[in-house]
């Protein structure tokens, strides 16, 4: 099924997860856990790419 269809899986997981999140710990706080990961994953991506986070984090503080 990984093979074939591995979008659907990974949706389904994902979904199945986010609805675990929202009732165990309600919308509002499931939201802030999302936002806090989708920007750890944009500071982890900006190191693997090997760019520096001063330089990013200068855009919008200067």
């Amino acid at each position: 099924m990984l093979e074939e269809h591995p979008g659907k899986l990974i949706g389904t997981i994902l979904g199945f997860f986010l609805g675990l999140l929202v009732v165990l710990l309600g919308f509002w706080k499931t939201l802030v856990v999302f936002v806090f990961v989708g920007i750890g994953f944009a500071l982890g991506k900006r190191q693997d790419d090997h760019k520096k986070l001063f330089d990013w984090l200068n855009r919008f503080f200067d």
